[in-house]
């Protein structure tokens, strides 16, 4: 062999090394894309779906949350109009409270004026019967032969002021009344004539709170059979070791058979009403 054959004998060798170095070093750079994709533990479909699951459980409580804000929302929608609402009523009663008491007070008046007017009339009958009485001494002195017709009027006279003296009875009896009816409206704080007032007292009760709502109304154990009707009001108490505690007033707004739904009385209101408190009709 020459010198040129040894030469690239040898360059064939050292490119031979050269090569397998680099086919070694490809080799150890190489990766099984497939076994990194499809591997069930660490691989990257498992990590896309461990991925997608987690993103599914974030999407469900997202979900949930905003669920739980619209009901939240909603629910205080709900109290606003609730709270709106019974802000509109207690105006209304306000206002037809102030009205009642402007009738009440104006037909006092008219009571007043009425008994001074009788009172007048009491004092001219008497002053009428003063001057009788002078006529009948003067016709005495004067008409002997008139002695029979002066006792009959006399007589008359008598039976005058006692009808007077029955009349000023039965005056005294009416304010006595008058007094006693308005001492009934102070104290029930009801207003209107007679006839509305007896059907706005309650019968006698004797009941206990069933439900208590966050709305201000209540559910009592009685109902229509018991008497009760819409516009009755009743107190509340609880009893204890310390002896009975006021509570407050409420008032039938809804009545069937064997309940009753009732709204509290926020003026009138004591403490806290709670299921199993005590219902009466007065204390």
């Amino acid at each position: 062999m020459n010198l040129v054959g040894k030469i690239l004998t040898a360059l064939i060798a050292l490119f031979s090394v050269v090569f397998m170095s680099f086919a070694l070093a490809v080799y150890a750079t190489h990766v099984n894309w497939r076994e990194r994709v499809m591997n069930p533990n660490d691989g990257y479909q498992a990590q896309l779906k461990k991925e997608q699951d987690a993103k599914k459980e974030l999407q469900g409580q997202l979900d949930r949350f905003v669920a739980e804000r619209d009901a939240e929302r909603k629910a205080l929608r709900d109290a606003v109009a609730s709270l709106k609402t019974e802000k509109d009523n207690l105006l209304r009663d306000n206002a037809d409270m102030k009205k009642s008491l402007s009738d009440v007070q104006e037909r006092e008046r008219k009571a007043v004026a009425a008994m001074t007017a009788t009172q007048n009339n009491a004092a001219a009958a008497t002053a009428q019967c003063d001057q009788l009485r002078k006529d009948l001494a003067e016709a005495r002195k004067q008409r002997e032969d008139e002695f029979k017709k002066a006792v009959e009027l006399t007589d008359a006279l008598h039976q005058d002021a006692n009808d007077l003296t029955t009349l000023k009875a039965k005056n005294v009896t009416l304010v006595q009344d008058l007094q006693k009816y308005k001492d009934l409206v102070a104290m029930q704080g009801l207003s209107g004539d007679i006839d509305t007032l007896l059907q706005k007292l309650p019968p006698a009760v004797d009941a206990h709170v069933n439900v208590v709502s966050g709305a201000g109304l209540i559910e009592i154990s009685v109902g229509s059979d018991a008497g009760l009707h819409k516009g009755h009001r009743l107190e509340v108490y609880r009893t204890g070791a310390g002896g009975p505690t006021y509570l407050g007033r409420v008032e039938v707004v809804e009545a069937v058979p064997d309940r009753a739904v009732c709204k509290i009385i926020p003026e009138y209101q004591k403490g806290a009403i709670q299921k199993g408190d005590n219902v009466a009709s007065k204390l």
